[in-house]
């Protein structure tokens, strides 16, 4: 599990976009 976390993380950062900063986030979660 700490390594999805640790993926999730890493979207968030390769977004950072504000409103994108979400989506990807979403779309991790979904993972």
């Amino acid at each position: 599990m700490s390594e999805k976390l640790v993926e999730i993380k890493d979207l968030e950062i390769s977004f950072g976009e504000g409103s994108k900063k979400f989506v990807a986030v979403k779309n991790a979660n979904f993972f």
